[in-house]
C-alpha cells in the first residue's frame, strides 16, 4: 500500500506534460487594479457633493420656518374730531426762543376738509412754517400745498377776516427761507386751506409754530379742520 499525502498545499498539475506534482506551494497574486480606487473615490465626492448641500438646505428651510414672524393684521381705529373741527386750541401759548413742533392725527368724514389756523397775539407776533399732511409716519407725501411758504407768497391758502398775516423772510423760517408771520389783535387772523381727503383714512397733521411772548391779554391760537 503507498504511502497516504497528508499536504495540506494539494497538487498542482503540470500544463506542459499532463503530470500530477506533488508538494508544490500554490501562491496566488492578486494585482490590484488602481482604476478601481479612482472609482471609488470620484463615486464618494459625488454622493458627500449631493447630499451636504441638501442637508444644508434642508437646516436653512427648517430655519426660516422657526423664525419666520407671524403675520397679523391691523385695524386703524379712526376717532372723528369734535364736531367744531378743534385740533388744538390755547390762549395762553408757551414761549420759547426756537420753532415748537405740533403733531395731531384725525380721520376725516368726507371727501374734502378745510384746515384753517386760527391766529391772534395781541404783544407779540405768531410765526407759523412747514406746515404737513400725510397719511402714514413713513409715508410723507405731501397733502398740503406751499406748506412751508417756499413760494413766497400764500399761494394755496385763503386769508380771511379783517386781518391779515403776511410772508416773512429770512431768520425766523423754521426751514427754507420764508414763513407766515401774523401780528393781529383785537381781530382774528384766518389762514385756511382746502384739502382733499378719503373718509375714514388716518391722517397726521404737524406744524412748526413759534411765539415771542405768552400770559398776554386777547392770545389765541387754535387749529380745527372741518369735514
Amino acid at each position: 500500500m503507498s504511502a497516504r499525502n497528508n499536504n495540506n498545499y494539494g497538487t498542482l498539475r503540470d500544463v506542459n506534460d499532463g503530470n500530477i506534482q506533488p508538494n508544490r506551494t500554490v501562491i496566488m497574486t492578486v494585482q490590484q487594479n488602481p482604476w478601481l480606487y479612482i472609482c471609488t473615490i470620484v463615486s464618494f465626492l459625488i454622493i458627500i457633493g449631493l447630499i451636504v448641500p441638501l442637508v444644508i438646505y434642508v437646516l436653512k428651510y427648517e430655519h426660516c420656518k422657526a423664525v419666520q414672524p407671524t403675520t397679523t393684521s391691523t385695524t386703524i381705529t379712526c376717532i372723528p374730531v369734535p364736531n367744531n373741527g378743534l385740533l388744538y386750541g390755547t390762549n395762553n401759548p408757551v414761549t420759547s426762543l426756537t420753532y415748537k413742533y405740533y403733531s395731531f392725527s384725525y380721520c376725516p368724514t368726507s371727501l374734502a376738509a378745510i384746515l384753517t389756523f386760527s391766529l391772534r397775539n395781541y404783544q407779540s407776533n405768531w410765526y407759523l412754517d412747514d406746515i404737513n399732511m400725510y397719511t402714514a409716519p413713513n409715508n410723507r407725501t405731501q397733502g398740503i400745498v406751499n406748506g412751508g411758504f417756499e413760494s413766497g407768497s400764500t399761494l394755496g391758502w385763503e386769508n380771511t377776516g379783517s386781518c391779515k398775516g403776511t410772508i416773512g423772510t429770512g431768520t425766523f423760517a423754521h426751514s427754507g427761507n420764508h414763513y407766515y408771520f401774523s401780528k393781529c389783535s383785537p381781530n382774528i387772523d384766518y389762514l385756511s386751506q382746502n384739502i382733499t381727503t378719503i373718509k375714514g383714512q388716518l391722517y397726521y397733521l404737524d406744524f412748526w409754530l413759534y411765539t415771542e411772548k405768552s400770559n398776554v391779554t386777547n392770545t389765541l391760537l387754535n387749529v380745527t379742520i372741518l369735514s
